[in-house]
């Protein structure tokens, strides 16, 4: 299987800007636009609200790549037939992408999402921000996608035990 610039950018969609698969398949060039000088997805999200979000700029120029040249009203993905993807055309990319990477264990687009989650909190970023980028109308929904929530590794009393004894805490 041949990866380039659509891979690349499903990828950075899925597991680090956490859209839902159907919201990646949704994507028209007009997507992409540009907001105080960040480019940013614009997409109808579940129940039909219009969201907003930062691209990170590792996937900039494979974004662009993708798009030159494109109609506006053109699909932003498209399979290898030349048509919009559809969750099962993105779920057996995932896969393949997976396979090829050397996971072979069944890998959905919904587990990126899920993954994002649980790294974003993993880094510390608050539950709140990490609630809004996913969209999530409730905090504890945010919590349940926390893969990593009984990590030991993770534990409060590592950063606050080191703080009071003078030690330093690196994770």
């Amino acid at each position: 299987m041949k990866t380039g610039e659509r891979e690349h950018v499903i990828v950075v969609i899925l597991s680090q800007m956490a859209l839902r698969v159907g919201e990646l398949c949704s994507l028209n060039v007009s997507s992409i636009q540009r907001n105080q000088g960040w480019h940013v997805l614009r997409f109808k999200g579940k129940g039909g609200n219009i969201y907003e979000r930062v691209i990170p700029i590792q996937v900039i120029s494979d974004l662009e790549k993708l798009i030159d040249g494109k109609d506006p009203d053109e699909p932003l993905v498209l399979n290898t037939r030349g048509d919009r993807m559809n969750r099962a055309s993105v779920a057996r990319l995932v896969n393949k992408l997976a396979a090829r990477a050397g996971i072979f264990r069944p890998i959905t687009p919904h587990g990126l999402r899920r993954s994002a989650a649980t790294n974003m909190l993993a880094q510390g970023i608050p539950l709140r921000d990490v609630q809004l980028q996913l969209r999530h109308v409730d905090p504890k929904m945010t919590m349940r996608y926390d893969q990593g929530k009984n990590s030991i590794d993770r534990s409060a009393v590592l950063p606050y035990a080191s703080s009071q004894y003078g030690m330093l805490y690196t994770n």
